[in-house]
């Protein structure tokens, strides 16, 4: 413990901000489990559900550690797990924006359809 000053709540700077970013992930892996279910996707589900409970896991194993006066090296993990975050929400925008292409073809093929009607209203004897 440097200083003796360990068990001091802002001394645990990186691990708390380590544990934000997981709970980042946790959130993210939580919305992309919920896609999968919501789209039958059964071959990426269940992977996202065994890294929800992985990721999970983790969580209540650094919080347990942190309230313990962990003191292992976060600021290397933070860096690690910036980047995981960032690869996370990077998947998340491009599935909203596949949700928004969808949408948007969704809309589309309504207003076709609507000019069918029309169309066939005009032809019709």
């Amino acid at each position: 413990m440097p200083n003796g000053t360990a068990n001091v709540i802002s001394d645990h700077g990186d691990k708390l901000d380590l544990l934000n970013l997981l709970s980042i992930d946790i959130n993210g892996a939580t919305y992309l489990k919920m896609w999968c279910d919501q789209n039958h996707d059964q071959i990426n589900g269940p992977q996202y559900s065994a890294r929800l409970n992985t990721l999970n896991s983790q969580y209540a194993s650094l919080s347990n550690a942190l309230w313990k006066d962990w003191m292992g090296d976060a600021a290397t993990v933070k860096a690690g797990m910036q980047k995981a975050t960032d690869g996370a929400n990077a998947c998340v925008k491009q599935i909203q924006q596949s949700i928004n292409t969808a949408q948007a073809i969704v809309n589309a093929l309504g207003y076709v359809d609507q000019a069918i009607a029309v169309a066939a209203k005009l032809l019709a004897p």
